[in-house]
């Protein structure tokens, strides 16, 4: 691997990125059924797409029953969801777990441009490798968790500030900022 010349890391990255998203929508599909915080998401994004508002109370959760999450996520959820949801209820749903799959691929990208335009293609290639496979990506990215999109708004983010564009990465961050914090 050492000797590998630039052109091929490209090719290797590409390999790494398309089988790590393949395998997060492998998981997406065969995880268990929606249990801990993954069953408050979609219930939300589910409450926007039928009211068309944030609900600012919760009632199937323990007290204060209230809704603390930031919005951002929920409500890009909800138009996933509309949309699918004539197509039949089974494509919205799947529509959610897709969410995290493809803000991985996304990730996995800016990764790559971040890592070249810090170090070189071969930091790079490793960089991507080490996120593509790891446990914990993987599992965050198959279940409907805001981790991966909070993760992509702040490579996003630091990409825009290593191109010198300032105030889109600061609108950017505020995204992230949006996504979970």
């Amino acid at each position: 691997l050492m000797k590998i010349h630039s052109e091929k890391f490209d090719k290797l990255v590409v390999l790494a990125i398309a089988a790590s998203f393949v395998l997060r929508v492998c998981l997406s599909l065969t995880a268990a059924p929606l249990n801990g915080v993954e069953t408050i998401n979609p219930n939300i994004v589910r409450h926007i797409a039928a009211t068309g508002g944030i609900p600012f109370e919760l009632p199937d959760l323990p007290p204060p029953h209230l809704f603390f999450y930031t919005p951002l996520i929920f409500l890009l959820g909800s138009l996933l969801y509309s949309s699918l949801q004539h197509a039949s209820v089974t494509a919205a749903e799947f529509s959610l777990r897709m969410i995290g799959p493809v803000f991985g691929l996304l990730s996995m990208i800016l990764l790559y441009l971040v890592s070249v335009k810090l170090f070189n293609k071969k930091v790079a290639f490793y960089a991507v490798l080490f996120y593509a496979f790891n446990p914990l990506s993987l599992a965050l990215s198959s279940y409907i968790t805001l981790d991966t999109e909070l993760a992509f708004f702040i490579l996003l983010s630091f990409y825009l500030l290593l191109i010198d564009r300032e105030v889109l990465a600061a609108l950017v961050f505020g995204l992230a900022y949006n996504t979970k914090i």
